[in-house]
């Protein structure tokens, strides 16, 4: 299947998901989350901010500060992701692209820093194949060495996960992905 169509496709249907439904799958995919973290706290898990009704990933900010795992969100500068270390209620400033994002002030994470990267995708495939929004800031990134070693877990809802699609050759796969009911292993890594 073609990837534009089939993200347009997937962004028609999360976009005519009704509130409630809405806001019960993210609470669902949070607890997944969480019921899939390792127990010792660890280093920083990478999240977003959400936009377009992607899978809202706040109902994690209070439960990961509870375990004293810190967290960190993007900034997009340029055509690449830095991130940030944030809690909630730090300031946060509407960036490029509309999305909320950290002040450029808030500590730089670096690769070392981290131990999961929670991923937006707007849908996936069993393999690990992500479909994003086109811009490629999530597979630059990954594609980086120094990035490359941690584990990856693809956010989205049940109907964004498809068999198969071709996936360009640019395309970093994830390592698990994550649904309101289930954790898909894809590409596993020992770190969790």
């Amino acid at each position: 299947m073609n990837k534009a169509v089939l993200r347009q496709d997937l962004l028609r249907r999360r976009i005519a998901m009704n509130a409630t439904d809405w806001n019960d799958r993210n609470a669902l995919i949070s607890q997944k989350i969480l019921q899939n973290l390792p127990s010792q706290p660890h280093l920083s898990v990478l999240a977003y901010f959400s936009i377009r009704q992607e899978p809202d990933l706040s109902n994690l900010w209070l439960p990961l500060r509870s375990r004293s795992i810190p967290f960190g969100v993007p900034r997009c500068v340029d055509n690449q992701l830095v991130w940030h270390r944030w809690e909630p209620g730090n300031r946060v400033v509407v960036g490029a692209f509309g999305i909320l994002e950290p002040e450029a002030t808030a500590p730089v994470l670096q690769a070392k820093d981290v131990g999961l990267i929670l991923v937006p995708c707007v849908g996936c495939d069993r393999r690990g194949n992500r479909i994003g929004y086109g811009g490629g800031f999530y597979d630059r990134l990954l594609a980086q060495t120094e990035w490359r070693s941690i584990p990856t877990v693809g956010i989205t809802f049940d109907f964004g996960v498809v068999e198969s699609f071709e996936a360009d050759e640019w395309d970093q796969s994830l390592n698990y992905i994550c649904t309101e009911t289930n954790w898909i292993v894809c590409n596993e890594l020992d770190c969790l």
